[in-house]
């Protein structure tokens, strides 16, 4: 639908402007990137201008189809026709149109038809058309073509000279400058216009050494680095000794850093004038820098002399300047007192591996106090005695270990020397007690067996002491038996001889008793010593 509207509005643009001589010319210019790599979008930019007013165009843009895809336009009817008018007359329109890339090789992009109508006449004006070659390249074929040239074409610091003379294969520069310049000028030039240079331009100067790099990219990646060093001039260096170490008091300054509560002012050092150095007048603290090679460090000037390293502990808003602890017996009782540190610059008691108790000045209020310092976080905290208190009862602790472990391996030891003999005597003693009982027993059952055998004798006796009955002689008469015999073997009762074998059974049974009784006292003397 807008492709019949444009083509309306044209061909109502044609009849209704009259058909003139050309009194006035248009240009019609084509811009866009000479190379493109593969692959990428390129936009291309149409500029329709005149020195005169124009009323109304209609211009087709022509382009190379193999070689790019109409991805975006800022066209009316968002392709390649341009067409519009101005109800109050332009000098200058643009569009563009972005292409999309999809081979390697040269696309032309043109204007093709194109007529451009003058405002205040009507007229048709003369129209000069443009076009643009555009260089697909692949990725590979760009970086071939890029320049590796990364060379200086010229090189300079203010008016000074350089030493060595400037060449652009000589990397390294030397310049002098007066005590008073504190800035200078750096200027370079590139070789390679599509080549990049950094580090000039307006440069601080200290005193001393300055070092400065100016380094130049080629379009193809590689780097030159060019060094200059600026030496500042001193003033008459003033050799300071701390601690056996040589510094150079710096005169310069721009050369001290800015620390908090302290603001810049001029001492007067061993008829030095003008010595810059910083003044904290709530802690009455006057510091001023000394150098060691390039590296520029704060000390405290007391009395007029040089006496040691400042140093500030910043823990948040807090900051602190430890002092030299001194013997105390708050903490000597138990913490040690170590020597000077260098990250805290002060003596202080160690507390264990990952504590110290410091004696520090607090910055911004002026009053000194004993710190907590944390060695593994670089933080601190007001020393409450917490830790001390955590320690006298570990101390108690400890101690009532050791001495347990101390008592305990005596007795052991006492165990292990008297152990031995201790167990003969009680193996004796044990030994004894078996064997009294054994004994005991053995004397009652001999006693009671004494007693059995009078017992038996005496029945024994009061049979032999009794009567014949008349019943037996008639038996013995009876059986004929020999007078003298029976003088001779008299006849034995039945009674008695049946008494006399229950007396010897009794006996093997007391017998049997008394072995059975000796057997077990063995076994139980046995198993006693056994164990």
């Amino acid at each position: 639908m807008k492709k019949y509207i444009i083509s309306f509005i044209a061909v109502f643009l044609m009849f209704i402007t009259p058909s003139t001589v050309f009194a006035s010319s248009a240009n019609i210019g084509v811009s866009a990137s000479n190379t493109v790599m593969l692959g990428n979008t390129v936009k291309v930019t149409v500029n329709l201008t005149s020195k005169n007013s124009m009323g109304s165009w209609q211009v087709d843009l022509s382009y190379d189809k193999s070689y790019l895809q109409l991805t975006n336009s800022t066209a009316e009817g968002g392709g390649t026709y341009m067409v519009n008018s101005s109800s109050t007359g332009t000098k200058s329109k643009s569009y563009t149109f972005t292409f999309k890339t999809l081979k390697n090789g040269n696309a032309k992009v043109s204007i093709g038809s194109a007529m451009i109508y003058d405002y205040d006449t009507m007229a048709s004006m003369s129209i000069t058309k443009g076009s643009k070659s555009i260089s697909i390249k692949t990725k590979a074929e760009i970086e071939a073509s890029y320049s590796d040239n990364a060379y200086l074409s010229s090189l300079s610091v203010g008016d000074y000279a350089l030493d060595p003379a400037f060449d652009k294969n000589v990397f390294e520069y030397t310049v002098e400058v007066e005590p008073d310049k504190e800035a200078v000028t750096i200027s370079a030039t590139k070789a390679d216009s599509n080549a990049s240079i950094s580090g000039t331009g307006d440069v601080t100067l200290f005193e001393g050494s300055n070092k400065f790099e100016i380094v130049v990219t080629a379009q193809k990646g590689n780097t030159n680095k060019y060094v200059l060093n600026i030496i500042r001039k001193e003033l008459e260096p003033v050799s300071v000794s701390v601690d056996g170490k040589d510094y150079m008091l710096v005169r310069n300054a721009k050369a001290l850093d800015e620390y908090v509560g302290f603001s810049l002012s001029t001492i007067t050092y061993k008829g030095y004038e003008d010595v810059p150095a910083l003044v904290n007048e709530t802690i009455n603290y006057t510091i001023v820098g000394l150098k060691e090679n390039d590296t520029v460090k704060m000390f405290l000037l007391e009395n007029g002399e040089v006496t040691r390293e400042y140093i500030e502990l910043k823990n948040g808003n807090s900051i602190i300047t430890p002092l030299n602890m001194k013997d105390s017996d708050l903490f000597s009782k138990y913490y040690s007192l170590d020597d000077l540190s260098a990250s805290i610059g002060a003596k202080s008691y160690k507390v264990n591996d990952d504590y110290k108790i410091i004696y520090a000045l607090d910055i911004t209020t002026g009053e000194s106090n004993y710190y907590l310092y944390n060695l593994n976080t670089n933080t601190f905290m007001v020393y409450d005695g917490s830790i001390e208190v955590l320690s006298k009862e570990k101390n108690k602790i400890y101690k009532y270990i050791i001495y347990g472990f101390m008592a305990f391996s005596g007795l052991l030891l006492l165990i292990c020397l008297f152990g031995k003999s201790g167990n003969k005597k009680n193996k004796k003693a044990k030994k004894k007690k078996i064997e009294e009982p054994v004994e005991d027993e053995e004397d009652e059952y001999v006693e009671d067996l004494s007693s059995n055998e009078e017992e038996v004798v005496e029945e024994t006796e009061e049979v032999e002491e009794e009567p014949i009955p008349e019943k037996e002689e008639i038996e013995t008469k009876e059986l004929d038996i020999d007078e003298d015999t029976i003088d001779a073997e008299p006849m034995v009762d039945k009674k008695a001889l049946k008494k006399q074998k229950a007396e010897e059974k009794r006996r093997a049974k007391e017998e049997a008793k008394l072995a059975k009784k000796e057997s077990k006292a063995k076994k139980k003397k046995k198993d006693k010593f056994d164990w």
